[in-house]
């Protein structure tokens, strides 16, 4: 789950719990039980806070980093398997190795290989909840993200998780297909 940010950010504005609860229309309560985690975050809750606190919804629940950004999967090639490949790609899909653990609580590891539909269907069709691939500015790194609400992507694996916002820069390139889990027996 991303780090909550709502108390820092308050402090930062200078304001008591109770100024931010009635700027939201709610109760001091409420916004304790909002920044202590003990009450989900919702996008409507984020989107009436982050309002009131002047910020994105992203500064809510991301840590700021400065590390670089670097391809999180990287093409896979069917070796052997040219027919296959080639149906796969005449279908706006593409292979990929994943090689960073960013999305590990989606299901997805390092080293697993993935579908990625890429075909404007489906990225005009996400859903909340899908796992994607981003392209990110500088250096051109692709990213796995999962959507969790309207222009907003995030991190999903142990420890801190990063949160996004998409933008002309930061776009969704592709969905990746979830893989099916067969029973054996």
């Amino acid at each position: 789950m991303a780090t909550n940010r709502i108390a820092e950010l308050r402090k930062r504005a200078r304001l008591t719990v109770s100024e931010l609860a009635r700027r939201v229309g709610t109760s001091g309560p409420q916004i304790t039980r909002l920044e202590t985690s003990q009450r989900k975050l919702t996008q409507q809750w984020m989107e009436k806070i982050a309002r009131a606190l002047r910020v994105s919804t992203t500064e809510l629940i991301s840590n700021s980093t400065t590390e670089p950004l670097v391809d999180e999967v990287e093409p896979a090639v069917l070796k052997g398997f040219d027919d296959v490949a080639a149906a796969i790609a005449s279908r706006g899909l593409h292979v990929y190795r994943v090689v960073v653990a960013s999305v590990e609580r989606a299901g997805l590891t390092p080293g697993q290989l993935i579908a990625v539909d890429q075909s404007e269907a489906a990225v005009a069709n996400i859903k909340l909840g899908d796992v994607v691939l981003v392209s990110a500015p500088n250096p051109g790194a692709r990213l796995l993200r999962q959507f969790v609400a309207s222009r907003m992507v995030i991190t999903n694996h142990d420890g801190n998780n990063i949160a996004m916002d998409l933008s002309e820069d930061l776009k969704v390139i592709g969905v990746v297909i979830p893989p099916k889990v067969h029973a054996v027996g």
